[in-house]
């Protein structure tokens, strides 16, 4: 499988595609007013703290505050050994200990983002900070040294681990990323040293600047992907904009110089997205129906809570009977569920319907399936067993909000639902209203309504609006207007030009 980066530099956007062969298997989005502040420093100040669920609203200088759990709060002090004594940091040295005893409203704390901020809520923050370089992630204030679960190789993970401890200083803790395995001791030192050194600039900087403010700023997106995911491992990193080649051939220079031949300036004729054919693939990705194999499709349907996704056997259910059957179109649906889940970057609660199989063995045989297609996905993914519904629940971690998110916004007419009142159930509320209004002694009325409603009101022998007039002896005028969504209506009185639609509404 040949794994290739494709960069796509803008002025309003830069998209980054990752694609296995030839399929899209992720895709990133960033843009001037929603750059990413994840990883990002803040030197705050607590605004108030909310005891009933032990935690505190932080002011960081954004438009929304972050917020800070108790879980979030450090075990260890980052600036412990630090000659700054301003700097000293909340610590949490049990686990009953109450928010209120160690931060209060007014004071400065350094806060980390770790979740960006998603519809209304604000970003989420913790105490803990750390810092990341290319190889290793160091946490000031901790000791131990730990190595990336994704290195399996017991023998490359004692190395590492003893390559850490030898250049490891006291009150800094690190962990070996999984793109160090097999990198010699001097390589890992170097990177050691370059972030010990930014840390020991955040330090003044935390000093010298008031809260709430920035004092440490991520990398953007495409050098923090080149940072974390660009390896031997992938084929070739393609980029159109001349600038970000340079900058990102500047950083391989240092880092990794024997990958610099596998990044390339594209100059093709075409967009690069559609050279690699990657702008169809976004356009599929924004569809309900996802088409899988042999007529088998899925649906994901996303809510606030969470995202359901269901299987359909489609035309492969003349073969569907028994259970080999049914579990050969679950793993085929559930290959696509994987892909798809990292390409829409879809978090939170994930709930699978699974076509129902009644053998035990095909369940193993399933679950040992989702075990293996979601091991290459870098969000960590927790499932469930299939409960006796053919159910399974997974959670998927999520640090900001989706690429669909990030490319769409909700329908302003539906809210989102996907649904609207026919026109015949518009006039029928209307009716209501007009029940009411009789009541209240009006006589004459300007409806203004859709012109799909507008037209329902005037078809047939007798039309709608003959019968409502008739009926409760209200004189109605009707005036069509485009602007108005299709489920809604607005009501004037024709004597004295009062708007009163919300009068009469239940």
């Amino acid at each position: 499988m040949q794994t290739r980066i494709i960069i796509n530099s803008q002025v309003h956007e830069s998209r980054i595609g990752i694609l296995e062969d030839r399929d899209l298997v992720e895709v990133q989005v960033e843009r001037p007013d929603t750059r990413r502040i994840v990883g990002n420093i803040y030197k705050g100040k607590v605004e108030n703290i909310l005891r009933e669920i032990q935690a505190a609203f932080v002011d960081i200088g954004l438009e929304k505050r972050a917020f800070l759990h108790i879980s979030d709060i450090s075990s260890f002090d980052a600036f412990l050994d630090s000659e700054v004594e301003e700097l000293s940091q909340p610590t949490k040295h049990h686990r009953k200990e109450r928010i209120e005893n160690l931060i209060k409203p007014g004071d400065d704390i350094l806060i980390q983002i770790i979740k960006e901020p998603i519809g209304s809520k604000g970003p989420k923050a913790t105490t803990q900070l750390t810092m990341a370089g290319r190889y290793l992630v160091m946490i000031p204030g901790a000791e131990h040294v730990g190595v990336s679960r994704h290195i399996r190789n017991r023998q490359q993970r004692r190395r590492l681990q003893r390559i850490a401890h030898q250049f490891k200083t006291e009150g800094i803790g690190l962990i070996v990323r999984t793109i160090a395995e097999k990198q010699k001791i001097d390589v890992l030192q170097q990177d050691f040293e370059h972030v010990f050194k930014n840390w020991e600039t955040l330090k003044k900087k935390a000093e010298a600047l008031p809260a709430p403010s920035l004092v440490y700023k991520d990398i953007g997106l495409a050098a923090k992907l080149v940072r974390d995911f660009f390896s031997s491992d992938v084929e070739e990193l393609v980029i159109d904009s001349k600038e970000e080649y340079q900058n990102i051939r500047n950083y391989l220079e240092k880092v990794a110089p024997h990958l610099l031949d596998r990044v390339k300036l594209y100059k093709g004729k075409q967009p690069i997205f559609d050279e690699y054919g990657i702008e169809s693939q976004i356009s599929e990705m924004l569809s309900r129906k996802v088409q899988v194999a042999q007529g088998i499709y899925i649906v994901i349907d996303r809510t606030e809570a969470m995202a359901v996704i269901d299987i359909n056997a489609g035309r492969f259910s003349g073969s569907i009977g028994h259970d080999e059957s049914i579990l050969k179109a679950n793993v085929l649906a559930m290959e696509e569920i994987g892909k798809q889940l990292r390409l829409r970057d879809i978090g939170g609660i994930i709930v699978i319907d699974f076509i129902d199989m009644e053998s035990e063995e095909c369940k193993r045989k399933l679950l040992a399936e989702i075990k293996r297609v979601i091991r290459n996905d870098r969000s960590t993914i927790r499932f469930s067993s299939i409960n006796e519904f053919g159910l399974v629940t997974m959670t998927r971690k999520r640090i900001r909000p989706s690429v669909i998110q990030s490319i769409t916004e909700i329908c302003p007419v539906c809210g989102g639902s996907g649904i609207l009142l026919s026109s015949t159930s518009v006039i029928t509320l209307l009716e209501r209203f007009l029940m009411r209004a009789h009541l209240n002694k009006y006589q004459k009325l300007i409806v203004i309504a859709h012109p799909n409603v507008c037209a329902e009101f005037i078809q047939g022998e007798p039309s709608y609006l003959e019968m409502l007039e008739s009926s409760y002896k209200i004189k109605m005028k009707l005036l069509a207007d485009i602007t108005i969504a299709n489920d809604q209506f607005m009501i004037i009185d024709a004597n004295s030009g009062e708007d009163i639609t919300n009068k009469f509404i239940a």
